[in-house]
């Protein structure tokens, strides 16, 4: 990569905001001090997608952004102003649509089709009435009552093509179909159209020549036990890719790899590595091909977890995000806002417990139908072995299911032919041994046969297929049962409940902070830090409001109480709702977000209802719960005692929250790594959940912002003593730590060096200084409502340094962090 990486601003791509919108931003970007772009998906996708991670076409870039015109003219605008692009890339899978020509192609002809092998279709089910066909989950009702209620039918597409349609779901007829129907119209003299008319009366026929076909229309709920097709998670729409095959790599990558290779593209974001097949072969792959290529991994790594040895420049920051998280948390006060919590659902299940619960819920319903395909592999293995011969389907399955909700992670990712790595031995063996003592009544031999496999102990193919599948299933399992369920079920302090984290987690003072970034600096000194992304439930700031409950814990557990006794007239009491569960979301979530306007909150809070899958969800949603928790938020945002009292609560943590805030970014822009700031948050930014952290953002308010505050030596306290409430304190800080970064890159780069400063004082423990190179120092406050920080000293190196946002200058030696703060709450030195 020619361009060094200074730091990242991510643009949320869609229609409406393209190539040429995001062109219009790079003057800004630049002046702000960002050395590169960094896109959501490129490529075409779905129609109207707002994400683009349903790509129909990976070898075009996406039409309605601005097509191949429009990303040249973004690319020329950043190279003139000195950027350097990076995309997110998608090689899990494609969007399952009728816009999708490979997929297309796969349901008119089946497995003779070129790309039958490109998706990860099951040709051979457990299921005798699938095979060699592809399950269309998309009916309201029974197939036989959907085929006589007339809802489903034959009629003729684009040019000769003839379909099957239901509602916006259509499908292909095979060709060997289309030719005997024109035939008979053919015959006949007539259109095509009347014969199709007339199979459509006649359900019996119909029936018999969708029956030929090598799709399958089948009821919604199918999907989730026997469907033929590994999706993304749970989502029907989005198929998975085996992007293993030479062959799908070649096609799915070309344009990708002609971006990076004619100097269009710098760097590649991977998306959800952990569903490929074999992650380290795909990226090898992929290093081969584009050797200078910055490369990072979206990856979610547990606390104990290292990412492994791959060709890649580091993760996308997700643990990043939860090692700064924790550090803004007070442990004692957590175990007391944990015991008020606990009261107040009147529940005291552990986390440990809630999620093994969710994971086991998820993998039961929507995920069920990739256990299947698991089980009919160990089915097949065990028949071969006469230790194992009698071990019967549903002994298999009940095994490997509590095997797979106790992974203590994403996945393993032991290799065929390859010794297992000691992390991938130890995860496997420690799901087992959960299960050993949790159901002893389980077959000693078959947990046996578990972990001998599931560590690559077994060869053969259907050995190789299974501990594959095996690895690849238990990633969806964390994801759904943890992010997407538990972390909606069991919510003491919502800061913690977030992408990457673990919401009993908080072990992290400034020690620990210190100890893992020096370690980052030796190993993954490029990989990406971020603290928003648009996947994160709540923005930054609002984790950072959140995380003070921490230090007033008494107070928290006050205000919960007179909330819910003076809404208590507001609830539905028959119907329990919201009950108290729910209830603590909504207050956390209207103290982290306030002001909240209700059209903001209820998608939020309905999304939190449906997510947790307690009272209602999404396939089966109890519209009168959901009912009277709407009617509860907005009764409790109209009136006017509860929004005052709100209010007195709210107002005394909103500076001290902005301090965490701005704590956060200077950790962000000078720690070990490479910083992204996310779309809007050079700002204050109370963004929560998708879709509300996609909303447009006011680029014109920011650059008139930045322009502002441009030559002013101490631009930051000023904008802190004046400004704190427009966000400007943010954008200086921001502003300032990347043009620190830019003027001592051999700091930050892969031979930088990060150094610990000594600390002493009352409140030194929540004082994080370090040394960045020899040139830049930093020092942050924690926990800044417990913390006065009046006697506590920063011993500076030598030399006269340079307060980059005060323009205070301070000689080296023992200083008092007050007074190298001076009007602004954290201290970015630069040695002069």
């Amino acid at each position: 990569m020619e361009r060094e990486l200074i730091g990242t601003y991510r643009l949320q791509l869609q229609p409406g905001f393209g190539f040429e919108d995001a062109a219009g931003l790079i003057p800004y970007l630049a002046d702000l001090g960002f050395s590169h772009l960094y896109l959501s998906p490129v490529f075409e996708a779905a129609s109207g997608s707002t994400h683009g991670y349903d790509i129909v076409d990976p070898t075009r870039l996406r039409a309605d952004l601005g097509g191949d015109a429009g990303f040249e003219a973004l690319v020329e605008t950043a190279h003139e102003h000195g950027l350097g692009v990076v995309i997110d890339i998608v090689p899990h899978h494609m969007a399952a649509t009728a816009d999708n020509a490979w997929w297309w192609s796969v349901l008119e002809h089946g497995e003779s089709s070129p790309y039958a092998h490109h998706f990860d279709i099951d040709w051979d089910p457990p299921s005798r009435r699938l095979r060699g066909s592809v399950m269309l989950p998309v009916l309201g009702d029974h197939y036989g009552r959907v085929l006589d209620s007339g809802e489903l039918h034959l009629e003729r597409g684009k040019g000769d093509a003839l379909v099957a349609r239901y509602f916006d779901h259509v499908a292909p007829l095979s060709p060997e179909t289309a030719d005997e129907l024109w035939a008979i119209a053919g015959r006949r003299g007539c259109d095509v159209i009347e014969v199709l008319s007339e199979v459509n009366g006649d359900p019996d026929r119909l029936d018999a020549i969708l029956d030929r076909q090598h799709h399958r229309f089948a009821r919604w709920q199918s999907a989730a036990h026997e469907l033929d097709y590994r999706r993304f998670f749970d989502i029907d729409s989005l198929v998975a890719m085996r992007s293993e095959r030479p062959e799908v790599f070649v096609d799915c990558h070309q344009l990708i790899l002609r971006l990076v290779l004619n100097g269009a593209v710098d760097g590649l974001r991977v998306d959800h590595i952990d569903g490929l097949r074999d992650p380290a072969g795909y990226l090898e792959h992929l290093r081969s091909r584009a050797p200078e290529a910055w490369l990072v991994v979206e990856k979610i790594l547990r606390p104990s977890e290292r990412l492994p040895s791959w060709p890649v420049d580091g993760t996308t920051g997700y643990e990043f995000l939860a090692l700064v998280g924790n550090l803004f948390v007070d442990g004692d006060g957590f175990d007391r806002i944990l015991e008020t919590y606990q009261r107040f659902i009147a529940h005291d299940a552990r986390y440990e417990q809630v999620r093994l619960a969710a994971r086991r819920d998820v993998l039961g319903d929507g995920l069920d139908a990739d256990l299947e395909r698991l089980v009919a592999l160990l089915v097949r293995v065990c028949e071969g072995r006469r230790r194992w011969r009698d071990f019967t389907r549903a002994e298999l399955r009940e095994a490997t299911n509590e095997v797979i909700v106790r992974v203590g992670a994403y996945r393993a990712y032991v290799r065929a032919n390859e010794s297992p790595s000691e992390f991938d031995q130890r995860l496997v063996n420690d799901a087992i041994d959960g299960v050993e003592r949790d159901m002893p009544d389980l077959d000693a031999d078959l947990l046996d046969l578990l972990r001998v496999l599931f560590t690559g102990g077994l060869t053969g193919p259907d050995e190789a297929e299974a501990v594959a599948r095996f690895q690849q299933l238990t990633g969806p399992v964390a994801a759904k049962g943890e992010e997407d369920t538990a972390f909606y079920r069991w919510t003491p302090l919502l800061s913690l409940n977030e992408v990457g984290s673990e919401p009993d987690h908080t072990a992290v003072d400034s020690a620990a902070f210190h100890a893992e970034c020096a370690r980052r600096q030796q190993v993954w000194p490029q990989a990406m830090l971020t603290t928003s992304t648009h996947d994160t439930k709540r923005s930054e700031d609002v984790r950072a409001r959140l995380a003070l409950l921490s230090e007033i814990p008494d107070a928290w557990s006050a205000a919960v109480a007179h909330w819910s006794a003076i809404n208590n007239h507001l609830r539905d009491v028959e119907a329990d709702a919201p009950d108290h569960q729910d209830e603590w979301f909504i207050y956390q979530t209207l103290v982290g977000a306030h002001p909240l306007p209700v059209e903001r909150a209820w998608p939020v809070v309905e999304k939190s209802l449906r997510e947790a899958k307690r009272r209602t969800n999404w396939t089966r949603s109890d519209e009168h719960y959901e009912r009277a928790v709407h009617e509860f938020v907005d009764a409790i945002l109209s009136d006017d005692e509860f929004v005052a009292d709100l209010d007195r609560f709210v107002a005394p943590l909103v500076d001290p929250g902005r301090i965490n805030a701005l704590a956060q970014v200077a950790l962000r822009m000078l720690a070990p790594g490479v910083p992204d700031t996310y779309q809007g948050t050079e700002l204050w930014d109370n963004s929560l959940v998708d879709p509300d952290n996609r909303r447009p953002v006011d680029y014109s308010m920011r650059t008139a912002m930045l322009s502002a505050l441009d030559g002013r030596t101490d631009a930051a306290a000023a904008a802190w003593r004046d400004e704190r409430g427009s966000g400007a304190p943010k954008l200086a800080l921001a502003h300032a730590c990347l043009q620190l970064r830019a003027r001592h890159a051999d700091s930050f780069g892969r031979a930088g060096t990060y150094a610990p400063l000594a600390v002493d004082g009352a409140d030194a423990g929540n004082l994080v200084a370090f040394l960045r190179g020899e040139a830049v120092v930093a020092a942050v406050p924690r926990l800044p409502l417990s913390s006065s920080f009046a006697d506590t000293n920063v011993h500076l190196p030598d030399g006269s340094w340079h307060n980059v946002l005060t323009a205070g200058t301070h000689a080296g030696g023992v200083v008092r962090f007050t007074t190298l703060s001076g009007d602004f709450p954290v201290v970015v030195l630069e040695r002069t």
